[in-house]
């Protein structure tokens, strides 16, 4: 399972998360850091602020905590923040940049096991006078999918195309759904297939099709998958 947070950012930016750990010859990682320069956080004078791009956040996860993924990546995001902000800060504290450092988190967060079957998850960050807490759901994986998803089946698609596309999945017939929004076509995919119990999906089944593997729209066996654009020489009905 996938989460994606998509933010302009100054091209010249770097962000902290690609800052390799200071470590010894031993392999130990260091007590101190040097406080991050300007010229470490990209700016090496204003004017390299005015051309931006999107810059992509992503985690992949084994557990379908969406949720909790998201505040995770927002979580390190304004820690960044709050980093570029000190460094631009006169007479700032190098201290106050380690206790704020992303990485922190991401490995707090990655070394992260729920020994219980409580149905909440409480989460202390490093150094975050907060904690989060996250209501762990009970129900099995397609379940959790369905409720995710089954509302934009329903509120993008007509229940006439809803039918549809049923009628061709429990015909093992090949269906494609076109869309622009990724998280939409996944949320459709993944909740319809979920939605087919006690009957399983035997087949290939892909969210979101790569344009460089648009040959796989000529596959002999069925398929379910999501694409962005259909190709012009596409058969499709």
């Amino acid at each position: 399972y996938g989460v994606c947070v998509k933010r302009i950012e100054a091209l010249d930016s770097v962000s902290g998360l690609f800052n390799p750990p200071n470590l010894t010859a031993e392999g130990k990682e260091k007590e101190t850091r040097s406080k991050p320069s300007l010229k470490s956080l990209g700016a090496k004078g204003s004017h390299n602020f005015d051309v931006s791009a999107p810059r992509v956040y992503c985690m992949i996860s084994r557990v379908p905590f969406l949720e909790m993924h998201f505040q995770i990546i927002f979580n390190v995001l304004e820690r960044e923040r709050l980093i570029m902000l000190i460094a631009f800060t006169p007479d700032s504290d190098s201290v106050e940049v380690e206790k704020n450092s992303p990485v922190e988190v991401l490995e707090y967060y990655c070394n992260f096991r729920k020994t219980d079957n409580k149905k909440t998850i409480t989460l202390h960050l490093p150094n975050s006078p907060h904690s989060l807490q996250f209501y762990c759901p009970q129900d099995d994986e397609a379940r959790l999918l369905a409720t995710w998803g089954v509302f934009h089946v329903f509120d993008r698609l007509a229940i006439e195309d809803v039918l549809l596309i049923y009628t061709y999945v429990l015909q093992e017939q090949s269906v494609v759904i076109v869309g622009k929004k990724t998280g939409m076509l996944s949320a459709i995919i993944l909740s319809v297939v979920a939605l087919l119990q006690p009957l399983l999906w035997q087949c290939a089944i892909v969210p979101v099709l790569p344009q460089k593997l648009i040959e796989s729209l000529d596959s002999p066996i069925p398929f379910f998958m999501g694409i962005g654009d259909l190709p012009p020489d596409s058969n499709a009905e």
